[in-house]
């Protein structure tokens, strides 16, 4: 506070107490806020007047602070209470009015509604005497709180309050006293080899010194508050948050004049609020104390901005967003870049949610027009839930693509609509059964309350030993759950069902008669992943290098699959996270649990990168110039109270095992080694066209620099005069589900199908159609006599999607051959 102070050149020679100093930052820095210290004066005359429940004489605002402080007063023996729930902490400011904002929100834990800045909260309370109130009681709680230990001992305060919401000091210290004596029970256990009975006498401590559950004839069960009571649905809610960014658009045919003079009148802003703008011809290297407050509206692909939010008849300019780069800057900023017509504004927000909704936003926005192939039949799916009520009416095909840590379903459509397909449902792919049979599915199945005593389930997540023994009755109740959620009856849609590589013929009978004996499905259409991942790229030829909770490639000539090229490990993204968590644990923190281990996932998504080479990127840290990433998860309010997590060098080693597999422990092979043996499983001819056609997959190739590297590395293995090129599409995460779409609007899929009454004539012989147009036929039947290496022997292999999919990069030189 005395740094702050001094920052501003404020006069602190009259204050003594670090509240004296925090009033006085306050003040200077919101001149709106009443003197600091009349309300402090008042508190302490209630700490010292007798009648100190009297508090008429104060202003509306003073009184509503001094009542708080009452309630937090020592009393005679120094014992204090302190309030624990975000209602409780409301309720005695009287703003009880803003606690559904406030969990709506995300913060429905005091420690982080208690540390909120001032322009966090400005966004959540709109009445400044309602922020004075809030911002000052949270200062003085945080002060409170850490005097008596409390944000140490959370988790276990909060559940030894016995459902009050009140932290009581005198309680906890009886508490502190047995935690003591069973401590000093423990060291006797262990020095005497004989177990021994608790300070409470409700439970024994064994000879390991650990609880001992099972002494004696009776299971005693313990009532320790712990990590099982976090709940993770704030974290799912960011982690599965996947709005479609592929729109149709009904851009108005006007003049470009009247288009910079004034946006569109009948033109619907996607988002519109108060930004911070540096000046034009400002770097952020001189952008102390030079933004400008404007009001921004995103409309059409243009982003215009007015001086406020009642001055928007004529903008005071203007960015192009459609095509454009939106990047994220240091400090809770954006950068927008048009590089079509050479400009470039800088925008700042005042928080981190803020700033992931206004990126989402633009770039949705910045989306190319030809990624949403306007139509005037698609004018009215703007909205998604307009588009999906559209589909539903107009499709007769749903699509289910389970992986190993997430699941994704949705309709799907026409050709004209598989190069806007996106899944309706985003969710864990895990599934919860408790004992009494009840089941929860996805973010449901991990609360504290449904995971307390439920066997939770990945369906399709590969075992330690590789046996493949996927858990088909779980995968049952997935399928189910998410009929209900698209809310269709499963008689009326054909199925598509991705399939993980190498699945065996059981599991694939067991999926086929789930979809035709329970859910009575009129037909059934089921594809590998891979395979049907590299039908989002337009392609049928080429290597696919699916990455997502394992490592499956695949190499592919004309929809063909060459068995012997086929790799699939287990490591993967999970490994990474499993990385991630050891790392965190090196920092003290313990996050081990199923749950928890999103947290880990969180921080993977948001700071790991792959190194273009490892060992320089080891002497870079050794130097201390490896940039320190900042994730912010004080809305998750994760058990171990930690605000901000801090990783460094982590960042690259986590994912260094994709190419060097050592650094896992393990001795398999890297992924571009798997894929330089995919091509080499090719005919000679065919090895060209596939190092060419590398495409990725899977939500772990979105990793910052896997692309790069996996081409470097694949380049350094192959011969010179063969020439490694790397497709990333830009939604390759759900590549599998963007597929499948296209494989269903081919005019012959109702060919490809397998039929209610073929399933029942024939039996299982019939799910053999699957398999036997992905067999690659003798050489004979492929190639016709000459099979030179040409330009045209690969052909089909090259990128083949610029004309149905906006994925491909620009700079690929096969695409204008194909």
């Amino acid at each position: 506070l005395t740094a702050i102070a001094a920052f501003y050149g404020l006069d602190t020679s009259a204050c003594e107490t670090p509240f004296d100093f925090a009033d006085r930052i306050l003040h200077h820095l919101h001149p709106h806020l009443s003197d600091g210290g009349a309300v402090l004066d008042a508190g302490a005359a209630a700490d010292d007047d007798d009648d100190a429940d009297d508090l008429t004489h104060l202003s509306a605002e003073d009184r509503r602070l001094a009542a708080f402080r009452v309630f937090m007063r020592p009393d005679a023996d120094g014992d204090i209470k302190l309030p624990l729930t975000v209602d409780l902490f409301f309720g005695l400011l009287e703003l009880e009015h803003c606690t559904s904002e406030f969990k709506e929100s995300g913060y429905d834990d005091l420690r982080v509604v208690a540390t909120l800045a001032p322009a966090e909260v400005e966004d959540l309370v709109p009445d400044r005497e309602d922020q004075t109130v809030l911002l000052t009681a949270g200062f003085e709680w945080n002060v409170k709180a850490s005097e008596y230990n409390l944000l140490d001992h959370w988790a276990l305060e909060l559940h030894r309050a016995h459902g009050t919401g009140v932290f009581e000091s005198k309680v906890s210290a009886a508490f502190r006293a047995e935690d003591e004596a069973n401590a000093a029970a423990a060291a006797k256990a262990m020095a005497t080899g004989e177990a021994v009975l608790s300070a409470d006498g409700t439970y024994y401590i064994g000879a390991d010194g650990k609880i001992d559950l099972k002494h004696g004839d009776e299971e005693v069960k313990m009532g320790y508050g712990s990590t099982v009571d976090w709940d993770p649905t704030p974290i799912l809610k960011v982690l599965y948050e996947s709005p479609c960014p592929i729109v149709d658009d009904t851009v108005e045919d006007v003049a470009p004049a009247a288009a910079a003079a004034k946006p569109a009148e009948s033109a619907g802003s996607r988002i519109e609020g108060f930004l911070d703008k540096l000046p034009h011809n400002l770097t952020l290297k001189s952008m102390i104390k030079r933004w400008n407050r404007r009001y921004f509206k995103a409309i059409n692909g243009e982003l215009f901005y007015y001086p406020d939010n009642k001055a928007v008849e004529r903008p005071l300019g203007q960015i192009r967003l459609r095509g454009s780069e939106i990047n994220y800057g240091g400090g809770n900023t954006l950068e927008i870049i048009d590089k079509k017509n050479e400009r470039r504004m800088i925008l700042r927000t005042a928080t981190t949610r803020e700033l992931e909704h206004w990126k989402n936003s633009l770039d949705i926005e910045a989306a190319p027009a030809a990624a949403a192939a306007p139509t005037a039949a698609s004018a009215a799916a703007t909205a998604p839930q307009a588009r999906k009520q559209s589909l539903k009416e107009r499709c007769h095909t749903v699509i289910f693509d389970i992986g190993g840590c997430s699941a994704r379903a949705g309709f799907a459509g026409s050709q004209q609509d598989a190069p806007k397909a996106w899944p309706e449902i985003f969710i864990p792919a895990c599934v919860g059964v408790s004992p009494t049979g009840e089941v929860q599915v996805g973010a449901d199945a991990l609360v504290p309350e449904a995971r307390k005593d439920a066997k939770i389930s990945y369906p399709f997540r590969l075992s330690e030993t590789m046996d493949q023994n996927y858990d088909i009755k779980a995968l049952e109740h997935l399928y189910q759950s998410m009929y209900n959620k698209l809310e269709i009856d499963p008689t009326d849609y054909t199925a598509l069902l991705t399939e993980p590589q190498m699945m065996t013929e059981k599991d694939r009978i067991a999926m086929a008669e789930i979809m035709f004996e329970t859910f009575n499905v009129p037909a059934l259409y089921m594809k590998p992943q891979p395979y049907l991942s590299m039908f989002s790229y337009g392609a049928t030829s080429g290597v696919i290098v699916d990455i997502g909770d394992r490592i499956d490639v695949v190499p592919l000539d004309q929809g063909y699959v060459f068995e012997k090229g086929i790799s699939q490990l287990k490591q993967g993204g999970k490994t990474i996270t499993e990385r991630m968590q050891r790392g965190m644990t090196a920092q003290g923190h313990r996050f081990f649990s199923a749950p928890e281990a999103y947290i880990a996932r969180l921080v993977k998504e948001r700071a790991c990168f792959v190194a273009p080479d490892f060992d320089k990127a080891q002497q870079t840290l050794a130097q201390g110039r490896i940039q320190q990433e900042v994730i912010d998860c004080r809305r998750f309010a994760v058990p171990d109270g930690t605000k901000l997590f801090k990783v460094t060098g982590e960042r690259f080693q986590s994912t260094e095992g994709l190419f060097t597999p050592n650094q896992w422990g393990k001795d398999n092979l890297g992924v571009h080694e798997l894929c330089h043996k995919a091509i080499q499983a090719a005919p000679v001819d065919l090895r060209k066209g596939l190092a060419r056609n590398i495409y990725l997959s899977g939500g772990t190739t979105l990793i910052p620099g896997f692309p790069e590297r996996l081409e470097d590395a694949l380049q350094k293995l192959m011969p010179a005069s063969c020439d490694v090129n790397v497709h990333a599409g830009t939604y390759r995460e759900h590549a599998a589900y963007r597929g499948a779409a296209v494989v269903a609007s081919l005019n012959n899929f109702e060919s490809m199908c397998v039929w209610q009454d073929e399933w029942h004539e024939t039996g299982t012989k019939v799910l053999s159609k699957f398999t036997e147009d992905m067999n690659r036929p003798p050489e004979d039947m492929l190639y016709d006599g000459d099979t030179s290496d040409d330009d045209d022997s690969d052909g089909e292999s090259g990128d083949g999607g610029d004309d149905t999919d906006d994925e491909e990069s620009d700079d690929d030189e096969d695409s204008d051959e194909d």
